[in-house]
Formats: structure tokens, sequence, C-alpha cells
């Protein structure tokens, strides 16, 4: 078949289609009724973070009905970046962040909570912990995990606030938070939302001064960027640090990397190293497992 052609989705029995969703795969099928009924689309979307939620929503929108979209992510909900940081600084509870994907009802779309255990590109075939999923269209959106592990101390001293589970524990450790030197670093780039680590800084401070302990406190941002908010590169030459109210916040161009060789979390980077009560990191990623 010619690249550029359209698949023509099948409708349900006695539906008239009036519409075609552009070709993901060469292949054309007819709803003539010289060749009768033809069974309607089936397609896997895998993982849903913003990709996969946008696209399943969409096809919804756009088919409904006329396609069988399934959803699958092994998470009960959604919980945008943002407000973990809301939850972390004791701002919100966790339970009122998180948009659970059983509420997802939509026309055409199944939301299926399990783990996927394997993934066979060339026959469009799943494996997961609750059964075998088969598509005409696959469609991988699964992100990268995260690995804690990959930076020496990380795991062992230090806290993390990029995942879910990671922002919402450390929820308890600043609770009981009474002041000293707090580092926020980056450990490896790329890394994702860039202003994370900044923002977070930032919180810090008010976190810090509404509860009276800032004076007692010092801030350190430590990120492999030569100013700690990287903007767009017109807005590079207007951006200054630091800001006014947050002037006290020391902020180093480089990359950490958590160690502790007396039992307290330090972070070393290519110049001194500087001792940390409570130290925090953007991880480093790699594929899903």
């Amino acid at each position: 078949m010619a690249q550029n052609q359209r698949r023509t989705i099948p409708a349900a029995p006695g539906t008239p289609l009036t519409r075609s969703i552009p070709c993901f795969t060469n292949a054309t099928v007819s709803t003539s009724k010289s060749i009768g009924y033809v069974p309607r689309m089936r397609i896997l979307v895998l993982g849903a973070g913003f990709g996969g939620l946008e696209l399943s929503t969409r096809l919804s929108e756009e088919f409904g009905e006329e396609l069988d979209v399934d959803l699958i992510d092994q998470g009960e909900g959604f919980v945008f970046g943002f407000s973990k940081l809301d939850v972390m600084f004791g701002r919100v509870l966790p339970s009122s962040v998180l948009h659970p994907y059983h509420a997802l009802v939509k026309p055409g779309l199944r939301f299926v909570q399990t783990a996927i255990t394997s993934i066979d590109p060339a026959t469009k075939r799943v494996e997961t912990k609750s059964g075998v999923f088969e598509g005409d269209i696959l469609v991988v959106a699964l992100g990268a995990d995260l690995d804690p592990a990959a930076t020496p101390g990380l795991v062992e001293a230090g806290h993390e606030f990029y995942t879910v589970s990671g922002a919402f524990a450390l929820r308890e450790v600043l609770s009981r938070f009474e002041g000293g030197n707090v580092i926020v670093g980056v450990t490896s780039t790329p890394f994702k939302c860039p202003p994370a680590p900044s923002e977070t800084a930032l919180l810090m401070h008010d976190f810090l001064t509404e509860r009276g302990v800032r004076h007692d406190s010092r801030i350190s941002l430590v990120m492999p960027f030569g100013i700690p908010i990287p903007p767009s590169p017109e807005r590079r030459k207007r951006c200054s640090w630091p800001l006014p109210p947050v002037a006290s916040i020391g902020a180093r161009s480089a990359s950490c990397a958590v160690s502790t060789p007396t039992g307290r979390s330090s972070c070393s980077t290519t110049g001194p190293r500087w001792p940390s009560t409570c130290s925090w990191a953007s991880r480093s990623t790699r594929l899903p497992s």
C-alpha cells in the first residue's frame, strides 16, 4: 500500500462510518458491505502518563465506540509534577492530588491496572500480570524509570523528590526538620523538569522562614547550569540571580554526588565537599525494567 494512505476505522454494526484516522501502518481496512463485518481496531497504549493519557483521551473523543482502546499502567492514578511539591511541603494532603484512573470513563476506552512483564513489538503482543493483550496498533509511552542507586550514597543518606513516593515520603521528613544545612542537587544529566530543583530551593526558603528556623539554616543549590533556573535562550539575558527575597540561597554550577563516609550526608562536587543535614537530589534515569 502507499505510505500516505489512511486507514479507515470500522464502526460498530449498524453504525455509519463518516471519519478516518491517520494511518499508523500501511494497511487499509474497508467497511464495504461486500466483505461484511470487520472487527473494531484494537489499540494498546502502554503507560498512563501525559503521553498515554492524551492519546487515549483524544482517540476516545474522536472515535468513541468505533475503537477498542486499552490503556495499561501499574499505577492507581495520575499526579501532576507540581502537586508533589505541595504535598512535600505540607500544603495539601496526598489524597487531594491523586487523580484515580478508575474515574477515567470514556467511550471505547478501558483502563487496566497491572504490571507489564514483556512486550513483543513485532506481533503487538503484551504480557502482563493480569494476562495477555494483543492489538492492531501498539503505543509504548512508558517513559523512564529513575535510578537512585546510580548515585553513591543517595539511597542511604539522601532523599529524592522526582517520584510520587519519594516526594510524599519527604513530607514526614520535613515535618521533623528543625533547620540545618540543606543541599538540593542534580546528580546527572539529562534530567526532566529542569526548573524543579530551583523551585524546590525557593520553596524550602519559604518553608524554613515560616517555621522560624531560616536564620539557622543554609540552603545550597547544586546543578550543572550557569544559572539556577534555565529559561529559554531568548530570556536568558534578562534573567538575574539571586532573586532579592532569597539571596541567601547559595548556587553552584556542578553535578552532585552524595556520600556518607561518617554516616552523615554530604555533597561532593568538582570543588569542596559540602556537609548536609538534609540532602535531596534529582536522580539518574534508566529504561523501564
